[in-house]
């Protein structure tokens, strides 16, 4: 939902209602992902898997803003800005 509003979404309030949606999804998704896993994983795979998913999530902030820093010297009208 927060991503189709996100999408087309003809003015800014729409913007605004469907990143609230997905940042709620986001953050449950953060907050229920490790339990899930740390209750259906064998107990030797427990802390590898969990910590698999916190690093992944990281590495993901930290492309995000390495692609913002690398683009960010577009001219305006190449840029998505």
């Amino acid at each position: 939902v927060g991503n189709i509003l996100m999408t087309f979404g003809p003015h800014f309030g729409l913007l605004l209602v469907g990143r609230s949606f997905a940042g709620f999804a986001v953050g449950l998704t953060l907050v229920t992902e490790p339990l899930y896993t740390a209750e259906a994983s064998p107990a030797r795979l427990r802390g590898m898997l969990n910590t698999n998913v916190e690093i992944s999530f990281n590495v993901g902030i930290l492309l995000g803003f390495t692609a913002s820093w690398a683009l960010d010297g577009l001219h305006y009208t190449t840029s998505w800005r």
